[in-house]
Protein backbone atom coordinates (compact mmCIF):
# COMPACT_ATOMS: atom_id res chain seq x y z
CA UNK A 1 0.00 0.00 0.00
CA UNK A 2 1.56 3.59 -1.09
CA UNK A 3 1.21 6.77 1.67
CA UNK A 4 -1.65 8.11 -0.27
CA UNK A 5 -3.74 4.95 0.02
CA UNK A 6 -4.94 5.82 3.13
CA UNK A 7 -6.44 9.05 2.64
CA UNK A 8 -7.81 7.93 -1.31
CA UNK A 9 -9.41 5.06 0.91
CA UNK A 10 -11.04 7.08 3.36
CA UNK A 11 -12.37 9.86 1.16
CA UNK A 12 -13.67 7.23 -1.65
CA UNK A 13 -15.79 6.02 1.43
CA UNK A 14 -17.40 9.09 2.26
CA UNK A 15 -18.12 9.43 -1.83
CA UNK A 16 -19.86 6.51 -1.97
CA UNK A 17 -21.66 6.80 1.08
CA UNK A 18 -22.95 10.71 -0.25
CA UNK A 19 -23.88 9.20 -3.56
CA UNK A 20 -26.01 6.30 -2.06
CA UNK A 21 -27.41 8.92 0.73
CA UNK A 22 -29.79 10.99 -1.13
CA UNK A 23 -31.23 12.56 2.25
CA UNK A 24 -28.30 14.76 2.74
CA UNK A 25 -28.21 18.28 2.03
CA UNK A 26 -25.58 18.49 -1.33
CA UNK A 27 -23.11 20.71 0.60
CA UNK A 28 -21.98 17.97 2.86
CA UNK A 29 -20.83 15.19 0.99
CA UNK A 30 -18.19 18.28 -0.12
CA UNK A 31 -17.54 18.84 3.66
CA UNK A 32 -17.27 15.69 4.60
CA UNK A 33 -14.27 14.86 1.69
CA UNK A 34 -12.38 18.39 3.04
CA UNK A 35 -12.48 17.09 6.41
CA UNK A 36 -11.31 13.77 5.76
CA UNK A 37 -8.29 14.99 3.78
CA UNK A 38 -7.89 17.90 6.95
CA UNK A 39 -7.25 14.80 9.17
CA UNK A 40 -5.34 11.71 7.63
CA UNK A 41 -1.91 12.69 7.76
CA UNK A 42 -0.64 11.55 4.34
CA UNK A 43 1.28 13.57 1.70
CA UNK A 44 -0.41 14.51 -1.59
CA UNK A 45 1.37 12.72 -4.04
CA UNK A 46 4.35 10.10 -3.75
CA UNK A 47 6.33 10.91 -6.73
CA UNK A 48 7.46 8.17 -9.46
CA UNK A 49 9.93 7.96 -12.36
CA UNK A 50 9.55 6.05 -15.60
CA UNK A 51 12.93 4.28 -15.47
CA UNK A 52 14.20 0.55 -16.61
CA UNK A 53 14.01 -1.18 -13.69
CA UNK A 54 17.34 -3.00 -14.26
CA UNK A 55 18.33 -1.88 -18.09
CA UNK A 56 16.90 -1.76 -21.30
CA UNK A 57 18.52 -5.66 -22.13
CA UNK A 58 17.68 -7.81 -19.02
CA UNK A 59 14.19 -5.50 -17.98
CA UNK A 60 13.44 -3.98 -21.88
CA UNK A 61 9.97 -2.62 -20.23
CA UNK A 62 9.72 0.73 -18.42
CA UNK A 63 8.02 1.27 -15.68
CA UNK A 64 6.73 4.09 -12.90
CA UNK A 65 8.57 3.83 -9.94
CA UNK A 66 8.24 5.00 -6.53
CA UNK A 67 11.11 7.63 -5.77
CA UNK A 68 12.83 6.44 -2.41
CA UNK A 69 14.17 9.94 -1.53
CA UNK A 70 11.05 12.72 -2.61
CA UNK A 71 12.81 16.10 -4.88
CA UNK A 72 12.43 19.19 -3.09
CA UNK A 73 11.66 20.81 -6.05
CA UNK A 74 11.15 20.60 -9.51
CA UNK A 75 13.54 19.33 -10.57
CA UNK A 76 15.49 16.33 -9.67
CA UNK A 77 17.41 17.20 -6.09
CA UNK A 78 16.74 16.83 -2.85
CA UNK A 79 19.70 17.96 0.41
CA UNK A 80 21.31 14.48 -0.40
CA UNK A 81 22.22 15.14 -4.39
CA UNK A 82 21.08 17.16 -7.50
CA UNK A 83 20.83 14.99 -10.95
CA UNK A 84 21.86 17.09 -14.05
CA UNK A 85 22.53 16.39 -17.66
CA UNK A 86 25.91 17.32 -19.45
CA UNK A 87 24.47 19.90 -22.23
CA UNK A 88 26.57 21.73 -25.07
CA UNK A 89 25.91 24.92 -24.91
CA UNK A 90 29.47 26.13 -25.89
CA UNK A 91 30.52 26.69 -22.53
CA UNK A 92 34.38 26.33 -22.26
CA UNK A 93 37.20 26.16 -19.88
CA UNK A 94 41.17 26.26 -19.43
CA UNK A 95 42.50 22.65 -18.91
CA UNK A 96 46.41 23.67 -19.14
CA UNK A 97 47.74 19.73 -18.90
CA UNK A 98 45.46 19.74 -22.42
CA UNK A 99 45.67 22.99 -24.07
CA UNK A 100 47.08 26.43 -23.50
CA UNK A 101 43.65 27.54 -24.36
CA UNK A 102 39.84 27.44 -22.80
CA UNK A 103 38.72 24.19 -24.74
CA UNK A 104 35.13 22.95 -24.94
CA UNK A 105 33.18 21.44 -21.72
CA UNK A 106 29.59 20.93 -20.68
CA UNK A 107 27.19 23.24 -19.25
CA UNK A 108 24.94 21.02 -16.05
CA UNK A 109 21.63 21.72 -16.86
CA UNK A 110 18.65 19.77 -15.10
CA UNK A 111 15.60 18.54 -17.59
CA UNK A 112 13.41 15.94 -15.96
CA UNK A 113 10.20 18.37 -14.36
CA UNK A 114 6.89 16.73 -12.96
CA UNK A 115 3.87 16.50 -14.24
CA UNK A 116 0.17 17.49 -13.34
CA UNK A 117 0.52 14.71 -11.10
CA UNK A 118 4.18 14.63 -9.91
CA UNK A 119 5.21 12.06 -11.70
CA UNK A 120 8.89 12.02 -13.50
CA UNK A 121 7.49 10.26 -16.98
CA UNK A 122 9.56 11.60 -19.67
CA UNK A 123 10.18 8.17 -21.82
CA UNK A 124 13.35 6.91 -23.25
CA UNK A 125 15.07 7.38 -26.35
CA UNK A 126 16.34 5.31 -28.38
CA UNK A 127 19.81 7.22 -29.04
CA UNK A 128 21.50 9.85 -26.99
CA UNK A 129 20.99 13.21 -28.48
CA UNK A 130 23.58 13.85 -30.64
CA UNK A 131 23.15 17.88 -30.31
CA UNK A 132 24.13 17.27 -26.60
CA UNK A 133 20.40 18.32 -25.21
CA UNK A 134 20.29 17.04 -21.76
CA UNK A 135 18.12 13.61 -21.67
CA UNK A 136 15.19 14.08 -19.03
CA UNK A 137 15.19 10.24 -18.74
CA UNK A 138 18.57 9.69 -18.11
CA UNK A 139 18.13 12.28 -15.22
CA UNK A 140 14.89 10.53 -13.68
CA UNK A 141 16.88 6.50 -14.17
CA UNK A 142 20.05 8.07 -12.44
CA UNK A 143 17.76 9.73 -9.36
CA UNK A 144 15.39 6.73 -8.62
CA UNK A 145 18.81 4.16 -8.88
CA UNK A 146 20.84 6.93 -6.54
CA UNK A 147 18.00 6.76 -3.92
CA UNK A 148 16.80 3.47 -3.97
CA UNK A 149 21.25 2.76 -2.84
CA UNK A 150 21.64 4.99 -0.41
CA UNK A 151 18.40 3.78 1.31
CA UNK A 152 19.13 0.33 1.03
CA UNK A 153 22.32 0.98 2.58
CA UNK A 154 20.49 3.53 5.61
CA UNK A 155 18.78 0.44 6.13
CA UNK A 156 21.06 -2.74 5.83
CA UNK A 157 23.76 -0.27 8.18
CA UNK A 158 21.05 1.45 10.77
CA UNK A 159 22.54 4.57 10.00
CA UNK A 160 20.97 7.91 8.83
CA UNK A 161 21.56 9.66 4.97
CA UNK A 162 21.78 13.15 6.80
CA UNK A 163 25.06 13.73 7.72
CA UNK A 164 26.66 12.52 4.23
CA UNK A 165 28.06 14.92 2.36
CA UNK A 166 25.90 15.69 -0.79
CA UNK A 167 25.87 14.34 -4.62
CA UNK A 168 26.23 15.68 -7.99
CA UNK A 169 25.63 13.27 -10.56
CA UNK A 170 26.11 14.21 -13.91
CA UNK A 171 24.28 12.08 -16.85
CA UNK A 172 24.64 12.16 -20.32
CA UNK A 173 28.38 12.39 -19.71
CA UNK A 174 31.00 14.60 -22.57
CA UNK A 175 34.47 15.44 -22.72
CA UNK A 176 36.40 17.22 -25.07
CA UNK A 177 38.28 15.05 -27.85
CA UNK A 178 41.25 17.55 -26.75
CA UNK A 179 41.58 15.32 -24.29
CA UNK A 180 42.25 12.30 -26.49
CA UNK A 181 44.73 14.05 -29.37
CA UNK A 182 41.80 14.92 -31.52
CA UNK A 183 39.80 18.19 -32.44
CA UNK A 184 38.44 20.20 -29.81
CA UNK A 185 34.54 18.78 -30.21
CA UNK A 186 32.73 18.10 -27.17
CA UNK A 187 31.92 14.52 -27.58
CA UNK A 188 29.68 11.53 -25.41
CA UNK A 189 32.49 9.32 -23.46
CA UNK A 190 31.75 6.36 -22.28
CA UNK A 191 32.52 4.79 -18.82
CA UNK A 192 31.24 5.92 -14.76
CA UNK A 193 33.03 7.14 -11.84
CA UNK A 194 32.90 8.26 -7.96
CA UNK A 195 35.14 11.12 -7.07
CA UNK A 196 34.90 12.40 -3.47
CA UNK A 197 35.30 16.15 -3.14
CA UNK A 198 37.60 15.90 -0.12
CA UNK A 199 40.50 14.26 -2.51
CA UNK A 200 41.77 17.45 -3.69
CA UNK A 201 43.85 15.59 -6.94
CA UNK A 202 40.47 15.46 -8.57
CA UNK A 203 39.71 18.95 -8.36
CA UNK A 204 40.61 19.95 -11.45
CA UNK A 205 38.08 17.06 -13.31
CA UNK A 206 35.43 18.91 -11.01
CA UNK A 207 35.94 22.44 -11.90
CA UNK A 208 36.27 21.27 -16.08
CA UNK A 209 32.72 19.89 -14.95
CA UNK A 210 31.41 23.25 -13.09
CA UNK A 211 30.71 21.23 -9.83
CA UNK A 212 32.45 21.42 -6.27
CA UNK A 213 30.31 18.17 -4.87
CA UNK A 214 30.99 14.66 -4.31
CA UNK A 215 30.80 13.53 -7.76
CA UNK A 216 28.91 10.45 -9.84
CA UNK A 217 29.57 11.14 -13.37
CA UNK A 218 28.41 8.73 -15.71
CA UNK A 219 29.19 8.60 -19.57
CA UNK A 220 27.58 7.89 -22.87
CA UNK A 221 28.10 6.88 -26.29
CA UNK A 222 26.22 7.87 -29.37
CA UNK A 223 24.33 4.60 -29.41
CA UNK A 224 24.71 3.99 -25.36
CA UNK A 225 23.42 6.60 -22.48
CA UNK A 226 25.22 4.58 -19.27
CA UNK A 227 22.73 6.30 -16.82
CA UNK A 228 19.77 3.86 -18.56
CA UNK A 229 21.76 1.18 -16.61
CA UNK A 230 21.13 0.68 -13.22
CA UNK A 231 24.09 -1.82 -13.00
CA UNK A 232 26.22 1.07 -13.51
CA UNK A 233 24.61 3.83 -11.67
CA UNK A 234 23.70 1.51 -8.17
CA UNK A 235 27.88 0.33 -8.30
CA UNK A 236 29.42 4.08 -8.70
CA UNK A 237 26.52 4.61 -5.44
CA UNK A 238 28.17 2.26 -3.66
CA UNK A 239 31.31 3.48 -4.29
CA UNK A 240 29.75 6.65 -2.51
CA UNK A 241 29.06 4.58 0.37
CA UNK A 242 31.98 2.25 0.74
CA UNK A 243 34.18 4.90 0.23
CA UNK A 244 33.55 6.72 3.03
CA UNK A 245 35.03 4.04 5.29
CA UNK A 246 38.18 2.97 4.99
CA UNK A 247 38.66 3.10 1.14
CA UNK A 248 40.25 -0.10 -0.01
CA UNK A 249 42.49 0.58 -2.86
CA UNK A 250 46.10 0.85 -4.04
CA UNK A 251 48.81 -2.21 -4.30
CA UNK A 252 50.53 -4.32 -1.72
CA UNK A 253 53.87 -5.80 -1.73
CA UNK A 254 53.44 -9.63 -1.34
CA UNK A 255 56.45 -12.43 -1.38
CA UNK A 256 55.96 -12.54 -5.19
CA UNK A 257 55.71 -8.79 -5.67
CA UNK A 258 52.77 -6.13 -6.32
CA UNK A 259 49.45 -7.29 -5.28
CA UNK A 260 46.58 -5.27 -7.35
CA UNK A 261 43.98 -6.98 -4.76
CA UNK A 262 42.83 -3.78 -3.13
CA UNK A 263 41.92 -1.83 -5.84
CA UNK A 264 40.16 -5.12 -7.43
CA UNK A 265 38.22 -5.30 -4.20
CA UNK A 266 37.14 -1.72 -4.37
CA UNK A 267 35.36 -2.82 -7.63
CA UNK A 268 34.64 -6.78 -6.62
CA UNK A 269 32.29 -4.82 -3.64
CA UNK A 270 30.77 -2.38 -6.09
CA UNK A 271 29.73 -5.18 -8.16
CA UNK A 272 28.74 -7.42 -5.25
CA UNK A 273 25.90 -4.87 -4.14
CA UNK A 274 25.05 -3.51 -7.79
CA UNK A 275 23.94 -7.26 -8.05
CA UNK A 276 22.12 -7.28 -4.38
CA UNK A 277 20.08 -4.43 -5.62
CA UNK A 278 19.12 -4.92 -8.36
CA UNK A 279 19.10 -8.79 -8.45
CA UNK A 280 20.79 -9.05 -11.18
CA UNK A 281 24.00 -10.49 -10.90
CA UNK A 282 25.47 -10.02 -14.63
CA UNK A 283 26.63 -6.46 -14.42
CA UNK A 284 26.39 -3.80 -17.84
CA UNK A 285 25.02 -6.04 -20.33
CA UNK A 286 23.72 -2.68 -21.62
CA UNK A 287 26.21 -0.17 -21.05
CA UNK A 288 29.58 -2.01 -21.04
CA UNK A 289 27.59 -4.92 -23.90
CA UNK A 290 26.66 -1.78 -25.97
CA UNK A 291 30.03 -0.73 -25.80
CA UNK A 292 32.61 -3.74 -26.12
CA UNK A 293 30.62 -6.88 -26.82
CA UNK A 294 31.25 -9.46 -24.18
CA UNK A 295 32.36 -6.62 -21.81
CA UNK A 296 29.71 -7.22 -18.86
CA UNK A 297 30.80 -8.85 -15.35
CA UNK A 298 28.98 -11.68 -14.89
CA UNK A 299 29.24 -12.72 -11.43
CA UNK A 300 28.03 -16.23 -11.86
CA UNK A 301 30.34 -17.42 -14.81
CA UNK A 302 33.89 -18.91 -14.06
CA UNK A 303 36.52 -16.26 -14.26
CA UNK A 304 39.35 -16.61 -16.67
CA UNK A 305 42.31 -18.64 -14.11
CA UNK A 306 44.50 -15.19 -14.89
CA UNK A 307 42.18 -12.64 -13.86
CA UNK A 308 43.48 -11.81 -10.76
CA UNK A 309 46.73 -11.32 -12.00
CA UNK A 310 46.13 -8.66 -15.05
CA UNK A 311 45.84 -5.44 -12.77
CA UNK A 312 42.36 -4.94 -14.34
CA UNK A 313 40.50 -3.99 -11.15
CA UNK A 314 37.35 -4.80 -12.98
CA UNK A 315 37.55 -7.89 -14.28
CA UNK A 316 40.32 -8.82 -11.19
CA UNK A 317 37.42 -8.02 -9.11
CA UNK A 318 34.95 -10.55 -10.62
CA UNK A 319 36.75 -13.16 -8.88
CA UNK A 320 36.06 -11.74 -5.18
CA UNK A 321 32.60 -10.71 -6.02
CA UNK A 322 31.60 -13.98 -7.79
CA UNK A 323 32.24 -15.38 -4.82
CA UNK A 324 30.68 -13.30 -2.22
CA UNK A 325 27.13 -13.95 -4.65
CA UNK A 326 27.90 -17.70 -4.68
CA UNK A 327 27.53 -17.33 -1.05
CA UNK A 328 24.86 -15.49 -0.84
CA UNK A 329 22.37 -17.47 -2.85
CA UNK A 330 23.08 -20.08 -0.61
CA UNK A 331 21.54 -17.99 2.77
CA UNK A 332 18.35 -17.88 3.93
CA UNK A 333 16.89 -14.09 3.52
CA UNK A 334 17.93 -13.37 7.16
CA UNK A 335 21.13 -14.80 6.80
CA UNK A 336 21.68 -12.75 3.38
CA UNK A 337 20.94 -9.41 5.27
CA UNK A 338 23.26 -10.17 7.84
CA UNK A 339 26.04 -11.18 5.28
CA UNK A 340 25.13 -7.75 3.47
CA UNK A 341 25.61 -5.89 6.36
CA UNK A 342 28.44 -7.68 7.84
CA UNK A 343 30.41 -7.14 4.30
CA UNK A 344 29.46 -3.62 4.21
CA UNK A 345 30.72 -3.00 7.81
CA UNK A 346 33.96 -4.76 6.91
CA UNK A 347 34.60 -2.06 4.26
CA UNK A 348 33.81 1.42 5.83
CA UNK A 349 35.36 0.07 9.04
CA UNK A 350 38.41 2.38 9.89
CA UNK A 351 40.70 -0.83 11.09
CA UNK A 352 40.12 -2.64 7.60
CA UNK A 353 43.38 -1.94 6.04
CA UNK A 354 42.53 0.17 3.22
CA UNK A 355 45.58 -2.54 1.12
CA UNK A 356 43.54 -5.55 2.47
CA UNK A 357 44.00 -8.56 0.05
CA UNK A 358 41.02 -11.02 -0.91
CA UNK A 359 42.42 -13.67 1.53
CA UNK A 360 42.70 -10.92 4.38
CA UNK A 361 39.43 -9.78 3.35
CA UNK A 362 37.71 -13.17 2.94
CA UNK A 363 38.89 -14.67 6.22
CA UNK A 364 38.02 -11.81 8.31
CA UNK A 365 34.31 -11.83 7.15
CA UNK A 366 34.40 -15.53 7.76
CA UNK A 367 35.41 -14.69 11.31
CA UNK A 368 32.54 -11.88 11.37
CA UNK A 369 29.56 -14.19 10.49
CA UNK A 370 30.82 -16.56 12.89
CA UNK A 371 30.93 -14.80 15.38
CA UNK A 372 26.71 -13.59 13.84
CA UNK A 373 26.13 -17.47 14.28
CA UNK A 374 25.43 -17.13 10.29
CA UNK A 375 26.52 -20.37 8.29
CA UNK A 376 29.68 -19.58 6.85
CA UNK A 377 30.25 -23.16 4.91
CA UNK A 378 28.63 -22.08 1.18
CA UNK A 379 31.31 -19.03 1.54
CA UNK A 380 34.22 -21.28 2.49
CA UNK A 381 33.59 -23.04 -0.42
CA UNK A 382 33.42 -20.06 -2.63
CA UNK A 383 36.53 -19.02 -1.53
CA UNK A 384 38.34 -22.11 -2.06
CA UNK A 385 36.85 -22.45 -5.59
CA UNK A 386 38.10 -19.24 -6.70
CA UNK A 387 41.32 -19.62 -5.24
CA UNK A 388 41.30 -16.86 -2.50
CA UNK A 389 41.58 -19.20 0.17
CA UNK A 390 44.18 -20.30 1.60
CA UNK A 391 46.48 -17.54 -0.21
CA UNK A 392 47.86 -18.56 -3.53
CA UNK A 393 51.00 -17.57 -4.53
CA UNK A 394 51.27 -15.22 -7.69
CA UNK A 395 53.31 -17.70 -9.65
CA UNK A 396 52.43 -18.55 -12.93
CA UNK A 397 53.32 -22.31 -15.05
CA UNK A 398 54.37 -21.82 -18.37
CA UNK A 399 56.07 -23.81 -21.33
CA UNK A 400 58.67 -22.68 -23.75
CA UNK A 401 58.48 -20.96 -26.66
CA UNK A 402 54.09 -20.55 -25.37
CA UNK A 403 52.64 -16.94 -25.15
CA UNK A 404 51.05 -15.75 -21.79
CA UNK A 405 47.51 -14.22 -22.97
CA UNK A 406 46.09 -11.25 -20.53
CA UNK A 407 42.29 -12.11 -20.29
CA UNK A 408 41.99 -8.64 -20.30
CA UNK A 409 44.39 -7.77 -23.43
CA UNK A 410 47.17 -7.13 -21.45
CA UNK A 411 48.84 -7.11 -17.85
CA UNK A 412 49.46 -4.24 -15.96
CA UNK A 413 52.98 -3.31 -15.04
CA UNK A 414 52.39 -0.33 -12.12
CA UNK A 415 54.95 2.61 -12.40
CA UNK A 416 56.74 3.73 -9.25
CA UNK A 417 54.74 6.16 -8.73
CA UNK A 418 51.11 4.35 -7.83
CA UNK A 419 53.37 1.58 -6.63
CA UNK A 420 54.60 2.77 -3.14
CA UNK A 421 54.61 5.71 -0.44
CA UNK A 422 57.20 8.56 -1.53
CA UNK A 423 58.94 6.97 2.02
CA UNK A 424 59.58 3.42 0.46
CA UNK A 425 59.65 4.15 -3.02
CA UNK A 426 62.19 2.11 -4.87
CA UNK A 427 63.90 2.77 -8.16
CA UNK A 428 61.97 -0.98 -9.39
CA UNK A 429 58.23 -1.19 -9.10
CA UNK A 430 57.55 -5.32 -8.62
CA UNK A 431 55.81 -7.08 -11.00
CA UNK A 432 51.98 -8.54 -10.23
CA UNK A 433 53.06 -11.89 -11.08
CA UNK A 434 56.16 -14.29 -11.63
CA UNK A 435 56.54 -16.70 -14.32
CA UNK A 436 58.00 -20.57 -13.46
CA UNK A 437 59.61 -22.53 -16.93
CA UNK A 438 61.18 -25.89 -16.31
CA UNK A 439 65.27 -25.53 -18.31
CA UNK A 440 65.55 -28.14 -20.79
CA UNK A 441 68.89 -29.69 -20.51
CA UNK A 442 71.72 -28.50 -22.01
CA UNK A 443 70.75 -24.85 -23.47
CA UNK A 444 72.90 -22.08 -22.27
CA UNK A 445 70.58 -19.10 -22.86
CA UNK A 446 66.99 -17.87 -21.72
CA UNK A 447 65.50 -15.25 -24.05
CA UNK A 448 62.05 -13.57 -23.29
CA UNK A 449 59.86 -11.48 -25.23
CA UNK A 450 56.79 -9.28 -24.79
CA UNK A 451 54.32 -7.10 -26.62
CA UNK A 452 54.95 -3.73 -24.85
CA UNK A 453 52.24 -1.06 -24.89
CA UNK A 454 53.47 2.29 -24.43
CA UNK A 455 52.67 4.47 -21.27
CA UNK A 456 50.41 7.43 -21.13
CA UNK A 457 51.00 10.84 -19.30
CA UNK A 458 48.14 12.05 -16.59
CA UNK A 459 46.09 14.12 -17.76
CA UNK A 460 44.95 15.93 -14.40
CA UNK A 461 47.25 17.49 -11.84
CA UNK A 462 51.12 17.22 -11.57
CA UNK A 463 53.65 16.89 -14.59
CA UNK A 464 53.83 13.00 -15.85
CA UNK A 465 56.82 11.26 -14.61
CA UNK A 466 59.30 9.07 -16.39
CA UNK A 467 57.81 6.29 -19.09
CA UNK A 468 57.24 2.59 -18.30
CA UNK A 469 60.62 0.85 -18.52
CA UNK A 470 60.05 -2.70 -18.18
CA UNK A 471 63.44 -4.93 -16.42
CA UNK A 472 63.18 -8.69 -16.80
CA UNK A 473 63.53 -9.85 -13.39
CA UNK A 474 64.94 -13.57 -13.12
CA UNK A 475 65.97 -16.30 -10.33
CA UNK A 476 67.66 -19.48 -10.37
CA UNK A 477 66.02 -22.35 -8.69
CA UNK A 478 63.64 -20.37 -6.40
CA UNK A 479 60.98 -18.02 -7.02
CA UNK A 480 61.96 -14.08 -6.71
CA UNK A 481 61.66 -12.85 -2.88
CA UNK A 482 60.16 -9.53 -2.47
CA UNK A 483 59.90 -9.73 1.15
CA UNK A 484 63.44 -8.18 1.45
CA UNK A 485 64.32 -4.49 0.20
CA UNK A 486 64.56 -5.96 -3.22
CA UNK A 487 65.00 -10.05 -4.92
CA UNK A 488 68.44 -11.70 -5.59
CA UNK A 489 68.50 -12.35 -9.49
CA UNK A 490 69.65 -11.55 -12.47
CA UNK A 491 68.27 -7.85 -14.24
CA UNK A 492 67.85 -7.56 -17.64
CA UNK A 493 66.15 -4.49 -19.24
CA UNK A 494 64.83 -5.33 -22.20
CA UNK A 495 65.88 -4.15 -25.45
CA UNK A 496 62.75 -3.24 -27.57
CA UNK A 497 61.02 -6.35 -26.67
CA UNK A 498 63.84 -8.89 -25.79
CA UNK A 499 65.68 -10.27 -23.36
CA UNK A 500 68.34 -12.59 -23.12
CA UNK A 501 70.38 -13.69 -19.87
CA UNK A 502 72.79 -16.76 -19.51
CA UNK A 503 71.63 -19.50 -17.68
CA UNK A 504 73.97 -21.21 -15.00
CA UNK A 505 74.98 -24.21 -15.01
CA UNK A 506 73.52 -26.74 -13.19
CA UNK A 507 69.59 -24.57 -13.03
CA UNK A 508 66.64 -26.79 -13.54
CA UNK A 509 64.02 -23.44 -13.28
CA UNK A 510 63.82 -20.24 -13.88
CA UNK A 511 61.82 -17.67 -12.25
CA UNK A 512 60.82 -14.69 -14.30
CA UNK A 513 59.12 -10.95 -13.53
CA UNK A 514 58.48 -7.72 -15.27
CA UNK A 515 59.49 -5.13 -13.39
CA UNK A 516 59.29 -1.32 -14.09
CA UNK A 517 61.88 1.25 -13.83
CA UNK A 518 59.69 3.90 -15.02
CA UNK A 519 57.49 6.01 -12.50
CA UNK A 520 54.48 5.92 -14.95
CA UNK A 521 52.42 2.64 -15.40
CA UNK A 522 52.17 0.98 -18.44
CA UNK A 523 51.27 -2.78 -20.02
CA UNK A 524 52.07 -5.83 -21.96
CA UNK A 525 51.03 -9.03 -23.42
CA UNK A 526 52.17 -12.20 -24.66
CA UNK A 527 55.09 -12.85 -22.24
CA UNK A 528 57.19 -15.61 -24.41
CA UNK A 529 60.35 -17.57 -22.82
CA UNK A 530 62.19 -19.42 -25.74
CA UNK A 531 65.67 -21.51 -25.00
CA UNK A 532 68.61 -21.24 -27.16
CA UNK A 533 72.09 -23.50 -27.51
CA UNK A 534 74.60 -20.16 -27.73
CA UNK A 535 75.57 -18.08 -25.48
CA UNK A 536 74.33 -14.01 -26.08
CA UNK A 537 75.90 -11.55 -28.45
CA UNK A 538 77.83 -8.63 -27.29
CA UNK A 539 75.01 -6.60 -28.36
CA UNK A 540 72.29 -8.62 -26.19
CA UNK A 541 74.67 -9.51 -23.31
CA UNK A 542 73.03 -9.63 -19.72
CA UNK A 543 73.17 -6.03 -18.06
CA UNK A 544 73.18 -5.87 -14.29
CA UNK A 545 71.51 -2.12 -13.47
CA UNK A 546 68.18 -1.38 -14.83
CA UNK A 547 67.78 0.59 -17.66
CA UNK A 548 65.19 1.56 -20.30
CA UNK A 549 63.22 0.51 -22.96
CA UNK A 550 61.88 1.09 -26.50
CA UNK A 551 57.83 1.41 -26.24
CA UNK A 552 57.05 -0.20 -29.23
CA UNK A 553 53.38 0.26 -29.51
CA UNK A 554 50.10 1.80 -27.84
CA UNK A 555 47.19 -0.30 -26.22
CA UNK A 556 44.51 -0.85 -28.62
CA UNK A 557 42.23 1.84 -28.69
CA UNK A 558 38.54 2.16 -28.20
CA UNK A 559 36.52 4.82 -26.48
CA UNK A 560 36.06 2.66 -23.34
CA UNK A 561 39.63 1.94 -23.54
CA UNK A 562 40.55 5.88 -24.09
CA UNK A 563 38.54 7.00 -20.96
CA UNK A 564 39.55 4.11 -18.76
CA UNK A 565 43.13 5.98 -19.51
CA UNK A 566 41.80 9.68 -18.83
CA UNK A 567 39.75 8.43 -16.07
CA UNK A 568 42.96 6.10 -14.42
CA UNK A 569 44.81 9.01 -14.92
CA UNK A 570 42.70 10.83 -12.08
CA UNK A 571 42.58 7.41 -9.76
CA UNK A 572 46.72 7.15 -10.20
CA UNK A 573 46.71 10.86 -8.86
CA UNK A 574 44.39 9.97 -6.02
CA UNK A 575 46.14 6.91 -5.21
CA UNK A 576 49.18 8.98 -5.08
CA UNK A 577 47.94 11.76 -3.13
CA UNK A 578 46.43 9.11 -0.25
CA UNK A 579 49.75 7.30 0.04
CA UNK A 580 51.38 10.73 0.50
CA UNK A 581 48.69 11.61 3.49
CA UNK A 582 49.25 8.17 5.16
CA UNK A 583 53.00 8.65 4.93
CA UNK A 584 52.26 11.94 6.89
CA UNK A 585 49.75 10.48 9.51
CA UNK A 586 52.29 7.81 10.03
Amino acid sequence: MSLLEPSRVAIALVEDLAGRTQRWPRVVAPLLVALVALFVDAPAHAARALVYPVNPVRTPAVELKSLAIAPTGASLESPLLRVRSCADRGRTTLVPTVSPTPIRACTLEAAARPNDDGDYDAPPRSVPDARGEPDAFAEASAYHHVTRTLTFFEGLLGESLAGRPPLDVVVSGRLSDAFFGGDDRLAPRAGALYLPARDGAGAPFRAYLGTERDLIWVGATPSVDFAYDADVVVHETAHAVLDRGSRIHGYRRTIDGLSADPEALSEALADYFAAVVTGDPVIGEYALDGVAPASARDLEATPPELARLTGDPHRAGVVFAGALWSARRALSAADASRFDAAIAELARRPDTPSTVKMDELGALLVEELQASAVDTSSLEEALRERRILPTPRAIVDVRPDGALLSPAGAFLAPGTLAASAPSTRSALAPGLFQVRVAIPSGVKVLRGSARIFASRAGVWGAPPGTPMSLVALVAWDAPLDWDSAEPQGVRAPLDGEVFEVAIPDGAREAFVQLANAGEESGSYDALSLTFLDAMPSPASAVIEDSGGCALARRAPASSLHELAWLLGAVGVALVRRRRARAHERA
